[in-house]
């Protein structure tokens, strides 16, 4: 074979997706199948990194690169074939080979065959290395097919390596590649703060990479989910696109479809760009982020925890490598009031009112959260559903008989259910017999005037009983 033919065949093996940039550009006219090692052993290294903002991995040839600009991905899975009808011990099968691509050898339209899969996964290094005998001389079909807990959402194209690789005048044995991708970290974060009670409004917010890497790739789907559990219902949803300082809007329908529950019910939002959007999408930044803000109420409070997670697809309209949130919770507890007699808690008091305070009663403009908490029969009263942290109990009636408690009582509320509710026990002494009222009101006046009346009624008794004596 001459040089000129073999260089021409490694040009052909790059454009068909061969190993795409791993053959070289020219081979020395001895770098022919005669001088492949049938018996040779080979290896093929599959390197998954994370692809830099800028800039390249490195010069992706079939050798190892000494130090990739990107972060090693792990539980990555590759699953290796082999095309078992291509011979590359042979001229034939590299001629073969140098019209093959993808569609050749997998999927509807394939005409040849191929060996059973090999599946591996990254390991820390974010590298798979197979070797004799499981792989040996031939033409390989390598696909991603599953992110595992990676941030991979867009999986790198399926490709053909040869093994071996023509290097120096010679052949490359240890062949390493370096698949392109897309990553995305898809975070999502919860506003409690105005959270009390249930039926109040919770926000949530997700926040996802527009992530166009690799280079020369464009985004030809796009879509966040988000599945609102059964204690959350949703309200209402608002999409807006970051590139550095600029914040822009997104308007439903023209940008995105958006598919809901209806409002107070739980069920999948989907957010899913159109072309509008895609477009707008293409055009950003790489780094630019794409925000869905999510209202929902909150229905009930299940075990206290309730946790909600995001998912991004992006270029993955069959939903095989979406990129998920770590779950964001947001916490509850139910609280039982238990109102007792002071120094006797088996002593359970009827009919004791109370308000229930998010900030301290005394704060400016304080208002309760709840109002009208009353004790039963069994002197409690239960409320469904608080959002853990501090509270200030006001009690605004107290049992006839009792002495209403003169200042707030602070609580904390912790993460429980309503079968096992936080416990405030809160006691009320009785009025003492004959306790008069402060001097200056008007009840003080009344004592004091029926006081009187009895003086006087004394007085005229003894005046009477004088008069018969000197009768």
């Amino acid at each position: 074979m001459t040089t000129t033919r073999f260089s021409r065949r490694l040009r052909l093996l790059a454009s068909a997706g061969v190993a795409a940039a791993l053959l070289a550009a020219a081979a020395p006219a001895h770098a022919s199948s005669a001088d492949i090692d049938p018996s040779a052993s080979v290896s093929l290294t599959i390197h998954k990194f994370e692809q830099p903002a800028t800039g390249t991995l490195g010069t992706n040839d079939g050798t190892k690169i000494a130090n990739p600009g990107g972060t090693p991905l792990a539980d990555v899975e590759f699953t290796v074939q082999k095309v078992t009808d291509v011979d590359l011990t042979t001229d034939t099968g590299w001629a073969t080979a140098s019209t093959l691509t993808v569609a050749d050898v997998y999927g509807s339209s394939a005409t040849h065959t191929l060996g059973t899969g090999i599946v591996r996964t990254t390991d820390s290094a974010g590298e798979i290395t197979l070797t004799s005998p499981t792989v040996g001389i031939g033409l390989y079909l390598v696909r991603e097919t599953a992110p595992g807990t990676s941030s991979v959402v867009s999986p790198a194209v399926p490709f053909l390596v040869a093994l071996p690789q023509p290097a120096n005048g010679s052949w490359n044995y240890d062949v390493h590649v370096y698949p392109k991708n897309a990553v995305s970290r898809v975070t999502k974060t919860v506003d409690e703060s105005k959270a009390h009670v249930i039926g109040d409004t919770l926000p949530w917010t997700i926040t996802n990479d527009v992530s166009k890497a690799p280079a020369g790739t464009s985004i030809s789907s796009y879509e966040i989910s988000d599945t609102l559990e059964s204690r959350l219902g949703y309200s209402s949803a608002v999409v807006s696109l970051v590139d550095g300082s600029s914040t822009s809007t997104l308007t439903a329908t023209t940008d995105y479809s958006l598919t809901a529950p209806a409002v107070g019910s739980s069920g999948d939002v989907v957010v899913s760009f159109t072309a509008a959007g895609l477009a707008k999408l293409n055009g950003v930044a790489s780094t630019a982020k794409v925000i869905v803000e999510i209202d929902t109420t909150v229905l009930s409070i299940g075990d206290g925890t309730i946790s909600n997670t995001a998912t991004a697809y992006i270029n993955d309209p069959q939903h095989t490598h979406g990129a998920s949130s770590t779950p964001t919770p947001s916490t509850w507890g139910a609280l039982r009031v238990v109102k007792h007699v002071t120094g006797d808690s088996t002593k359970t008091l009827a009919g004791a009112v109370f308000d229930v305070y998010a900030v301290d009663p005394s704060t400016a403009g304080a208002t309760a959260v709840v109002t009208g908490a009353t004790t039963g029969a069994n002197g409690s009263v239960q409320v469904a559903g608080l959002r853990t942290g501090d509270y200030w109990l006001v009690e605004t009636t107290a049992p006839t008989g009792y002495q209403k408690l003169a200042q707030p009582v602070k609580i904390t509320v912790a993460v429980g259910s309503t079968t096992s509710p936080n416990v405030a026990d809160i006691a009320d002494s009785p009025i003492p017999p004959f306790t008069l009222p402060l001097t200056g009101g008007s009840t003080g006046a009344a004592f004091t005037a029926a006081g009187g009346a009895l003086v006087v009624l004394a007085l005229g008794v003894v005046l009477v009983r004088r008069a018969r004596r000197r009768a």
